[in-house]
């Protein structure tokens, strides 16, 4: 089925070839009883050179055996479609290629259209060695630079979302444990729909994000995007308020954190830095000294806590 799913190609072949078996099948074999020693003398008379003067009768067939005759061609059809497929593939690769990368690695990778991707950590990205269509399928996080081409549009499957454009650059989140599977557009414009269906999609231009949850297949528009969303590729990180902080510190820490006083997402929190750098503790720094300790990341357990004052 890997192999059925690779082509339109492959795919009509396997259709023919069901519906070849299911044609076959209409047709009930007669059981009978071999005499092999009547059934090979009469091979014998039929082979046997006759005399000039003899005619030769015609071979009369009931009509119960072209039943069997009809299946045994069907099935003879079967096997030479499968020796023809099988001939045919030998000196073709049908194995996708694959590029993957591991824990705290990351990776570009240039596609035979031009087009650049960056691989972030735990990511795998699939496509056909020919690219004659210009589809790939990710899992994890990615970054892509497309090359432009007018009568190509380049497609990527992430799970349940399809992102579609001809040519801009763009950054893409779906990794399998993750709620839901998000685009944020950094030049051009961008499609985003469910993989199942187009009807329903957003458009998204420079500095929106696309999300789609999961559970809920509910797609959203963020005019609005993640603002690190490209953090883990620039390395630079940029603080405007605490959602941003929360977002951050869940995404790039691994850690999950909660905010016991809603309010504390309308402060504002203006940070810039490397985010290489950057760690919990000088993030809990960082947030005590800008707010006079009205606001503080304190940790419990496995969890983080953002506590304190919020704003109106």
């Amino acid at each position: 089925m890997a192999w059925v799913e690779t082509s339109a190609a492959n795919r009509s072949f396997f259709e023919e070839m069901i519906q070849v078996w299911s044609v076959s099948n209409e047709y009930q074999e007669t059981s009978f009883e071999a005499n092999l020693n009547n059934a090979w003398a009469k091979i014998d008379n039929q082979t046997i050179p006759k005399l000039e003067h003899e005619t030769v009768s015609a071979k009369i067939v009931p009509m119960r055996n072209w039943q069997r005759i009809i299946s045994i061609a069907a099935s003879v059809l079967i096997l030479m479609a499968v020796g023809w497929w099988w001939s045919s593939t030998q000196n073709v690769s049908i194995e996708p290629i694959v590029v993957m990368t591991d824990k705290n690695e990351q990776l570009q990778y240039t596609l035979p259209d031009s087009s650049i991707v960056w691989l972030n950590e735990n990511s795998s990205l699939t496509f056909e060695e020919n690219f004659e269509k210009r589809t790939v399928h990710l899992v994890g996080e990615a970054f892509f630079e497309v090359e432009r081409l007018e009568e190509s549009p380049f497609e990527i499957f992430s799970g349940a979302a399809k992102t579609k454009v001809l040519g801009t650059s763009f950054n893409v989140r779906a990794y399998p444990k993750e709620d839901l599977i998000e685009v944020t557009v950094k030049t051009g414009t961008v499609e985003f729909s469910k993989n199942a269906t187009t009807a329903e999609k957003v458009i998204l231009t420079k500095g929106n994000s696309g999300i789609l949850q999961k559970k809920t297949e509910k797609l959203v528009k963020e005019t609005k995007g993640f603002s690190n969303a490209l953090a883990w590729k620039t390395t630079e990180y940029q603080f405007d308020n605490f959602n941003d902080v929360r977002l951050s510190i869940e995404r790039y820490f691994a850690v999950d954190i909660e905010v016991e006083n809603p309010e504390i997402l309308n402060c504002n929190f203006t940070n810039t830095g490397n985010l290489k750098e950057l760690t919990l503790e000088i993030l809990q720094e960082l947030i005590e000294f800008q707010t006079n300790n009205s606001i503080q990341l304190e940790k419990r357990g496995t969890k983080y806590f953002l506590i304190g004052e919020g704003c109106k």
